[in-house]
This record gives C-alpha cells, structure tokens and sequence, in this order.
C-alpha cells in the first residue's frame, strides 16, 4: 500500500511522489545530510518496492527534501528523512512528519516507527514534538561508525481523530 501526500503539505512548495528523474536531486540532498548516504542504486531500487511510499519536497526547480517510509499491514516505517541545507528551518521537516502523521491516521496505520542515530538530538527533538518515544536501542546499528540507534515509535490509536 502506498500513502499519498497531499501536494500543498509543505506550505510554498510542492509535495508529490519521487521519481526516476529525481535521483540526482536526491543523492545531493543526501550526501550533504547523511553520514552515510544511500547510493543511487538504493534509491533506483526504493522506488520500485512495492510498499515503499516515497515523498519529494521542491521548489520550482530543486528537491528541498525527501521522506521515504514502509507500509507494512498497519505499521509505517521510516527508513529515510532529509532536507537540503539550504531549505532547512523552512518547516520541511516538520509538514512532512505533519502529513505522514495525519495521513497515516487516515489509512487507519497504528503506529509510526523509525530508528535514529543516537548522538542526532536534533532528529530526536523533531520526533518528540510528534509524540514519539524511545522503545529501544539497537547497539552498534550504523555501519560507518558503529553507532546506537534508539528506536522510536507513535501510537496513531491513540491519537485524536483529526
């Protein structure tokens, strides 16, 4: 199942499915927000999977940022959240999480889950503000450096029905 976002969900740009012809976009947004960026390939094959929904965040010409995430049965699942440096603290981040959350709640998902790294507080402080709590840790997750990851997840059950 894949989730549709809205295309006004991050208010002055356009939301919409990525594509094939956004790959070079998404590796720049990519190698200059992760540690340990996803290949080309990774994103070739993350579009084709099936229960995969992945958003695109742009302007009128440039990928600002990107949410990529797992439909399984009721569960969603993060695997990717990046912004461009140079569209951040523009509330790309948050209307992402902001559209996830209220989309999920509508296709009747129970709960959101990611893993982050456990040195990002500022990842972890976005998270919080949407209800997320830590439920785990899994030690030595991240290959490029052998850092934890906590594991956080929202319960969308108990959430107000927006």
């Amino acid at each position: 199942m894949k989730i549709s976002p809205s295309p006004d969900a991050v208010e002055g740009f356009r939301t919409r499915f990525a594509a094939a012809a956004d790959i070079p976009g998404l590796r720049e947004v990519e190698v200059l927000s992760q540690p340990s960026p996803w290949s080309d390939l990774v994103f070739e094959r993350e579009l084709e999977v099936p229960h995969s929904s992945f958003w695109v965040v742009t302007d009128s010409d440039r990928i600002a940022g990107f949410l990529v995430f797992w439909v399984v049965y009721d569960e969603v699942h993060i695997l990717n959240l990046a912004v461009h440096p140079e569209f951040r603290r523009r509330g790309v981040a948050n209307s992402l999480l902001a559209e996830l959350m209220k989309e999920s709640q509508k296709n009747d998902m129970t709960s959101v889950t990611l893993e982050v790294r456990a040195g990002n507080t500022a990842a972890q402080a976005l998270y919080a503000g949407f209800g997320f709590d830590q439920i785990g840790r899994r030690k030595g997750y991240y290959a490029d450096n052998s850092e934890d990851a906590f594991v956080l997840a929202a319960i969308i059950e108990e959430r107000q029905k927006i």
